[in-house]
């Protein structure tokens, strides 16, 4: 799962240091964030590889697609 996506040229990347470091080399583009600011927690489903930010979201869609997956067991 890449959460980092390049808005110019739809590149996506794992970690926000690495998009940083695309958008000055390919873009020319400089971005400052706020590195303290905590990013949140991406759910992904094992099964299809669907993302939430949200768990009740996630939890949903494992228990609407995956019924007998063992995510549910852990959770549950």
């Amino acid at each position: 799962i890449r959460p980092y996506k390049c808005e110019l040229c739809e590149k996506a990347f794992t970690q926000r240091c690495s998009l940083e470091s695309h958008m000055r080399k390919i873009h020319g583009v400089h971005q400052h964030y706020a590195y303290r600011q905590r990013r949140s927690k991406i759910f992904v489903c094992e099964d299809c590889g669907y993302t939430s930010s949200r768990p009740d979201e996630y939890f949903l869609h494992v228990r609407q697609h995956h019924p007998t997956s063992p995510a549910l067991r852990r959770y549950y």
